[in-house]
């Protein structure tokens, strides 16, 4: 048996923040929060810089423990386990880092610099390394969960369920998949929760949906974790340890076979940069291709957007990237992708406009599409798609018209949002002139821009013929295939 500590240094009980109210983190509207008796705390507080690793210190020290874990680390005091938001916090001793660092005020709203996201990744770095300075003074054998800097140790994430957020069914493939792609020295270990909610402990998920977690997380490469309140001999609902009972046996027996599996994806599928609370669109864009991939058994690989340029592409020959969150760094991972052969599929979502993919300047942006439609002028040349019958394609949050360039090829074409009332004058009566994607030659590779989202438009319509012609899209354009069975989508 291993021993993981946790701690969660983010919160105090309120009479010690009424001690020390220096540490309270303070939210955009000057609010600061406490939640069932724990007030929340900055980061950048003298509590979690110094005491925090005195903490730390002595519980290492006193006791045998074999790991740490943390719990609600860095910039995550704006939320609370209700769901509620407060921003960012603007508390003096986050004004007087940003003024350290930059030599200028931070904004009221500070999600709005330009600055603010280098301000948290550096102030998370030295907090982490200042983490790793102190165990590894004390022994080196303790192992750090979530250690992104070195890349060792364990990738922990939960796999769970949230009344709010829903449960989505591939979470923890998902999980998985980008721990084991983006983290690949460290050991993915995607958890399964055994609860429906965090204000329902006691109640566990179906025996079905944790099986799936668990089988999900074993399948690409994660390990066998379970994570639930209380003990294991005297729990409420029973249901979910013994799908787990059946996991870990399976585990066991076929250990071997499991053990140091590597994916021979020849896919990358990028998830843009999300609050782990949610994405929004960007987020269920990307879910939409996650399921069509998936239940089209393409074989692929996912990672999060700020991991693509510290891994390696050479094994890929298409890299799917929807409502991309582009900067100059990320975009020049990608233009030389598509130089040395590779496929990029990229959705608009950022104000960054790729020149090299053939896109020279947004023209318009349409947020509220509901009536809009891609008209597919050519049905022939994605044969499988043709089963469905379809010459049109739902879109579904939004579009932009572009500028291309001249060298560019552009196909399909936009049916405008028209009147979706009453059914007798509820018809569309012009197709307009803007692609619906197009299709670049980036040296001895390609670039095809998205203009809708149909990764969102499968994840909210549910239609077989989206997700055809989005795995059809990567056929005969990306030259992959899927997995050759007779199992189920």
């Amino acid at each position: 048996i291993r021993v993981i500590g946790r701690m969660d240094f983010s919160k105090v009980r309120q009479p010690i923040s009424s001690a020390h109210p220096e540490w309270r983190f303070v939210g955009e509207n000057g609010q600061t929060v406490c939640y069932n008796g724990d007030t929340h705390v900055c980061c950048n507080s003298d509590y979690q810089r110094r005491l925090s690793l005195d903490i730390l210190r002595e519980t290492l020290e006193m006791l045998p423990l074999d790991g740490v874990f943390f719990n609600f680390g860095g910039y995550t005091s704006g939320y609370d386990y209700s769901g509620n938001t407060y921003g960012d916090c603007v508390c003096e001793n986050c004004k007087a880092r940003f003024r350290e660092m930059f030599g200028q005020e931070l904004p009221d709203h500070p999600s709005a610099s330009p600055l603010y996201g280098e301000f948290q990744r550096r102030t998370l770095d030295q907090a982490h390394r200042e983490v790793r300075q102190t165990v590894a003074a004390i022994r080196s054998d303790i192992c750090i969960a979530n250690d992104y800097l070195s890349g060792e140790g364990f990738y922990r994430a939960e796999a769970g369920s949230s009344i709010q957020r829903g449960d989505w069914m591939y979470a923890t493939s998902d999980l998985a998949k980008r721990a084991c792609t983006g983290y690949p020295h460290m050991r993915a270990s995607i958890t399964s929760v055994d609860f429906i909610d965090i204000a329902y402990r006691y109640a566990a998920p179906s025996t079905e949906r944790q099986m799936t977690r668990m089988y999900q997380a074993m399948a690409y490469g994660g390990a066998m974790d379970l994570y639930l309140m209380g003990r294991v001999d005297n729990r409420e609902d029973r249901q979910g340890i013994h799908a787990a009972q059946q996991a870990f046996a399976w585990a066991r027996k076929h250990e071997k076979t499991y053990e140091g599996i590597v994916s021979q994806a020849s896919i990358l599928l990028v998830r843009p940069d999300a609050h782990w609370m949610g994405g929004g669109d960007g987020v269920r864009d990307y879910r939409g291709w996650f399921e069509a991939l998936t239940q089209a058994h393409y074989l692929f690989d996912a990672v999060e957007a700020s991991r693509i340029a510290k891994i390696s592409l050479e094994k890929y020959r298409v890299m799917i990237v929807p409502s991309y969150g582009l900067d100059e760094e990320r975009s020049k991972v990608l233009h030389r992708f598509a130089s040395c052969g590779g496929t990029v599929i990229l959705g608009w979502g950022s104000d960054c406009v790729p020149n090299w993919a053939g896109i020279e300047r947004k023209v318009q942006q349409v947020k509220d599409s509901r009536g809009g439609y891609i008209a597919i002028d050519n049905a022939d040349s994605f044969p499988a798609f043709q089963q469905y019958r379809a010459s049109v394609l739902p879109i579904i949050g939004g579009y932009e018209v572009y500028q291309v360039s001249k060298d560019t090829v552009c196909h399909d074409r936009i049916i405008e949002p028209h009147y979706y009332g009453p059914p007798e004058r509820c018809y569309y009566t012009h197709i307009s002139g803007h692609p619906g994607w197009t299709e670049t030659i980036v040296e001895s590779g390609k670039a095809i821009w998205l203009a809708w989202k149909p990764g969102l438009a499968f994840a909210e319509g549910r239609q077989n013929a989206t997700a055809c012609w989005m795995t059809e899209l990567l056929r005969r354009k990306g030259g992959v295939a899927p997995v050759s069975t007779d199992a189920p989508s």
